[in-house]
């Protein structure tokens, strides 16, 4: 029974797992391999996952305009929508702010 104990995070740890299945729920709307796709890019240019990407915004935009260009803005409203009011969090404005710089 052991095994199965919930691990406490922090503020950050929790902002970091939500944002990353945000951005893979997302992925994975659009389109099936996305999420494998993007995945790939990341760890190949930033050596990142989307595991990590709440630290690193910067570079998963950079990913996503490489991948769907001029779509990016729809990827983007997609991860906005489902955060809804939790933008209005420090830790996620700050987050979607610098996807949108």
């Amino acid at each position: 029974m052991d095994e199965y104990k919930v691990k406490n995070l922090n503020a950050d740890e929790t902002y970091r797992e939500l944002v990353a299945t945000v951005i893979e729920h997302v992925l994975l709307g659009i389109e099936i391999d996305s999420l494998e796709i993007i995945n790939k890019k990341l760890k190949e240019e930033y050596s990142i996952s989307t595991n990590e990407i709440f630290d690193h915004p910067e570079s998963l935009k950079s990913v996503l305009i490489s991948i769907y260009g001029d779509s990016y803005d729809l990827v983007l409203n997609k991860i906005k929508s489902i955060f809804g009011t939790s933008v209005n969090q420090n830790s996620i404005s700050d987050f979607i702010s610098r996807l949108e710089r």
